[in-house]
């Protein structure tokens, strides 16, 4: 995308500047598999170009610049201005200005911009055609300004959402990421910024003590730390749970607050539902441009709702239109973004370790294994190893993409925190649990499971998967899936009394064999005396 571009005349256009309209992720595969594709208009003649910068005049202490802007023929579309990397306005150009006129004089008001930094500052005019589909690839003017120097802050915003209003959304392990990454960047950033410049904020739904992470305490959360940050700080915010795109070829992603409540995609599609449940990329960009903080991270790990199934061997790739919408969001803001998204819900939560995948190997990369100089806790090295650490722990699990990493193109990467020993050993990190599957049982007799045996019992290790962190197994409810654990056993009647014998199954190998013998009418103390045999034998 960086070495190859049209030539119109003597005009170069690069493929960057037709991205917002032409790029479409994954493009080759959608061809050989024959996927309708969106309609875009063909580059079948002169392309109508794009306003041309003739210059910068700066005035006062840079407290103003002057920038003059001339029609080339296709007309003065939106003019963005950035300032050191982070969009300051949207679209420059007045009401008064007319889209055909041949020249425009912009005056943009730099005084005491919250983005202008101490030192190197650089203002960036990225011009559009008309029609809106092909800019300018930017012009830039680097001006020196001084200005108060303060000690750099950092601001954390952990947000994790298990329990959504009514059951069907729920998750198991999203409000407990949501905690343990809050601990991990406190420990590391109160050693880097010291405990006085380091500012967080958690939302989980796993805090009940705490601040819920509804839309409205969100967006609170943000205009709060818009209030306090400057250019020099950092933001670093996390999301945990469900995240979904309600579709269209200019889709966006949607991040679930705790409002939510239904499973089914088609909810969502209602404007009025959207904005009251959800926090849409939009949204995020223009929450993130009120904050001055310069250096600014966004980890998602979430998973897509409407998919709530048990299907473990659909691996799709996150869509092409919340890939665009991330790119937006780092093209408008500088952030730097790294998403493990899965495809539903049972995928999400298909892990050893009870966790998030993508927060397993972030948490993992802080205890020591993505350290520079085996201490500071680098932003590009920590993404860097979360995107080569999920595929290798997702083997066998369908539904897990690879992480997929954005940062501004040139932006320089930082440290988040300085962790020593004794700091990387209070990073929380689940060890690695035993995973059981459906249960199969049968009376001997009967050929039949007519006391849904196996039903009573995979709600039994379901409660104890619930528990997240603190419980011995993970139960998921599928057939079968490699190296994990499945009861399987026969039981006989006679009368009131009940024999069971089973085994523990792994890949089709005994584990180990039981024979527990009770009552139809106390049924459930025999369930749980099975149940205890189970949890013992894996200790």
């Amino acid at each position: 995308m960086d070495q190859m571009y049209y030539v119109q005349g003597l005009d170069i256009i690069e493929f960057n500047q037709l991205k917002d309209k032409y790029w479409e992720p994954g493009l080759f595969k959608k061809i050989m598999n024959a996927e309708q594709l969106r309609s875009v208009e063909a580059i079948d003649k002169a392309m109508e170009l794009w306003p041309e910068v003739k210059g910068f005049e700066f005035s006062g202490n840079y407290e103003k610049v002057n920038v003059t802007v001339e029609n080339t023929g296709g007309g003065i579309g939106k003019i963005q201005v950035l300032l050191n990397g982070k969009e300051m306005i949207a679209d420059a150009r007045g009401p008064e200005l007319d889209i055909s006129q041949n020249t425009a004089l912009l005056s943009i008001d730099l005084k005491n911009h919250p983005y202008l930094v101490n030192g190197d500052n650089k203002i960036e005019i990225i011009t559009w055609n008309k029609d809106g589909n092909l800019s300018s690839p930017g012009d830039v003017a680097d001006f020196l300004f001084e200005k108060a120097k303060l000690e750099p802050a950092i601001f954390i915003v952990s947000v994790g959402v298990g329990d959504y209003t009514g059951e069907k959304l729920d998750l198991k392990y999203a409000g407990k990421d949501a905690e343990d990454i809050f601990t991990a960047l406190n420990v590391g950033a109160q050693h880097l910024f010291s405990k006085e410049r380091t500012f967080s904020y958690l939302l989980s739904t796993d805090n009940k003590s705490g601040l819920m992470p509804t839309k409205v305490n969100i967006v609170k959360t943000f205009n709060e730390i818009a209030k306090k940050a400057s250019s020099e700080d950092v933001i670093v915010v996390y999301l945990a749970g469900h995240g979904m795109n309600p579709g269209g070829e200019e889709g966006d992603l949607h991040y679930l607050t705790q409002d939510a409540f239904s499973p089914n995609p088609e909810v969502y599609k209602d404007e009025s539902v959207r904005k009251s449940t959800t926090i849409s990329g939009v949204e995020l960009i223009e929450l993130l441009k009120n904050v001055a903080a310069l250096k600014q991270v966004l980890i998602i790990d979430a998973c897509a709702s409407g998919k709530l199934v048990d299907n473990l061997a659909d691996k799709r790739d996150i869509s092409s239109s919340v890939i665009k919408a991330m790119e937006r969001m780092k093209d408008r803001t500088g952030l730097h973004i790294i998403t493990g998204s899965a495809a539903d819900a049972v995928s999400y939560e298909a892990s050893k370790y009870g966790q998030g995948l993508l927060t397993y190997s972030i948490l993992s990369g802080m205890r020591g294994l993505a350290l520079k100089d085996n201490r500071s806790v680098d932003i590009s090295l920590l993404m860097q190893h979360a995107r080569e650490m999920v595929p290798r722990l997702a083997e066998g699990i369908g539904g897990i993409q690879e992480p997929r990493i954005f940062s501004p193109k040139g932006a320089e990467s930082f440290d988040i925190g300085i962790l020593d020993d004794k700091e990387k050993s209070m990073i929380p990190l689940s060890q690695e649990k035993v995973i059981f599957v459906n249960s199969v049982f049968m009376d001997i007799t009967e050929l039949s499971d007519h006391l849904n045996l196996a039903e009573l019992i995979d709600e039994k290790l379901s409660g104890i998967s619930e528990k997240g962190g603190s419980s011995k197994l993970i139960f998921w409810n599928v057939k079968g899936y490699p190296g994990a654990n499945k009861l399987s056993g026969t039981y006989s009647l006679s009368g009131d009394n009940i024999e069971i014998t089973f085994k523990i199954l792994q890949d089709k190998n005994t584990i180990k064999s039981f024979t527990k013998k009770g009552t139809k009418t106390k049924l459930d103390l025999l369930l749980n005396d099975i149940i205890s045999a189970v949890v013992e034998s894996i200790k």
